[in-house]
């Protein structure tokens, strides 16, 4: 067992590699009366694997081999002490995430009589809705695909109700010259059939890089009686000793102009996402320079545009801005009426220019950085947020610690984030305007 550990600090967690692309990462909290395992297998995005990762993850919360039934499966999960189980995925950066978890009380917590085993248990439900879906006659059951892939095609449709979370999702697709999306496309997931989703999610289980989470109120036992167990669920699956580092990169767009791109649908107020492009994050320190940029550009209340866009111009009431530095990109977000597009693009570079120039008052930078500072420090009692924290450190392939980021916080210079704001590209402007009634061609 080898420890690959980037820290030994009691706000992160500890890191562990047992062999076979399989990792173990835990974190003791003893505030915590509950103990969390999560079990996510890590694969390069592609399409149309997503929405196979996505169908397989749903597949295990309908029944096991042991619980054929989502009733026997939920009774199951309630006799760990009401445990908590869910399943899901994600995409961060070029990677997509299959997740399990689940959530039961600290052994401590319970009676003597059912302490000791609790934990296996629970560990061993995880095993079951990960890695053994209900199968009939080697597949999964039909009517169980047949309708999940009806609840997923439904949660997809779903998505754009969220008028700002669907432009968003529009103008990201644009600048990447792909539809990035962690439940997969409908029309991918129309064509998936029982018979070739077996195969993808043997394949899963024997590709994939395994990390499995273990969070709360727990012992050093508990951490080895994990350690022995995890290798055992893929020892029959064939593993390689040793599993690729996270190369695949997301395609972009071929273009480098900024297009403008119009679309109309039925929303109240206009929505307008103007995307970016800025280097990736090569080290923590570029990291935390791209955060402290974001928060000065639209991220904070302090921020630059939520003072000349809200404020000062009173043009819109919602205006944000984001970054994303593992996978290079930035977003400027806003809700404007429709007369008001072009002066809000003005503002809003405006407000970059005035990043690129280092325009920035002292009080400015001041409260800006104690604001990044505070919501930092509140990390430390978020062990979700503790999780995530070590989930981006797996795919960026630098450590990313709550002390390390408040040392570089606390350091940064304006002159480096200056330079960040300087190499910012804008790529697509998107504007959601509108409803049927006044469709024209831009």
């Amino acid at each position: 067992m080898k420890r690959i550990g980037y820290t030994s600090s009691s706000d992160n967690f500890h890191d562990l590699y047992l062999g076979h692309g399989i990792y173990i990462h835990w974190l003791r909290n003893t505030l915590c009366k509950t103990i969390r395992l999560d079990l996510i297998l890590s694969q390069a995005f592609r399409r149309p694997d997503n929405a196979y990762g996505a169908l397989v993850s749903r597949l295990g919360e309908r029944g096991t081999i042991a619980f054929p039934s989502m009733q026997e499966l939920g009774r199951a999960v309630d006799h760990l002490y009401g445990a908590f189980l869910s399943t899901d995925v994600s995409v961060l950066g070029n990677r997509h995430f299959s997740h399990v978890s689940l959530e039961v009380l600290a052994p401590k917590h319970v009676e003597k009589s059912d302490c000791s085993g609790l934990l296996l248990s629970a560990l061993d439900m995880v095993r079951q809705v990960a890695m053994e879906p209900l199968r009939e006659d080697g597949e999964y059951r039909e009517r169980y695909v047949l309708e999940e892939k009806r609840s997923l095609r439904e949660q997809i449709i779903s998505l754009y109700s969220d008028k700002m979370a669907y432009a968003l999702r529009r103008c990201a697709d644009e600048i990447s010259g792909a539809r990035v999306s962690s439940l997969g496309n409908e029309e991918d997931i129309e064509e998936i059939d029982a018979g070739r989703l077996v195969a993808f999610h043997r394949d899963l289980l024997r590709e994939s890089e395994v990390h499995f989470y273990i969070s709360g109120h727990i012992s050093a036992r508990d951490v080895i009686a994990v350690s022995r167990q995890i290798p055992l669920w893929f020892k029959a699956t064939g593993r390689a000793e040793e599993k690729g580092k996270y190369q695949t990169e997301t395609p972009m767009a071929d273009t480098h102009s900024v297009r403008h791109l119009f679309e109309c649908g039925q929303v109240k107020q206009s929505k307008l996402i103007y995307g970016f492009e800025v280097p990736v994050a090569q080290d923590l320190r570029s990291y935390v320079a791209l955060l402290v940029l974001n928060a000065l550009l639209g991220g904070e209340i302090t921020s630059f545009l939520y003072r000349y866009m809200r404020e000062d111009k009173r043009l819109c009431y919602f205006i944000e801005s984001q970054v994303d530095p593992l996978l290079g990109r930035a977003y400027v977000l806003a809700s404007v009426e429709r007369e008001d597009y072009h002066s809000a693009l003005e503002e809003i570079n405006r407000g970059i220019d005035d990043l690129k120039g280092g325009r920035i008052m002292l009080k400015e930078w001041t409260r800006t950085m104690a604001l990044l500072g505070h919501r930092i420090a509140a990390l430390r009692d978020d062990r979700d947020a503790l999780q995530r924290m070590n989930i981006r450190s797996l795919v960026s392939g630098f450590p990313i610690t709550l002390g390390e980021m408040e040392y570089h916080l606390s350091s940064i210079r304006l002159e480096e984030v200056v330079h960040c704001a300087r190499t910012m590209t804008p790529r697509v402007v998107y504007f959601l305007y509108g409803d049927q009634s006044e469709a024209t061609v831009n």
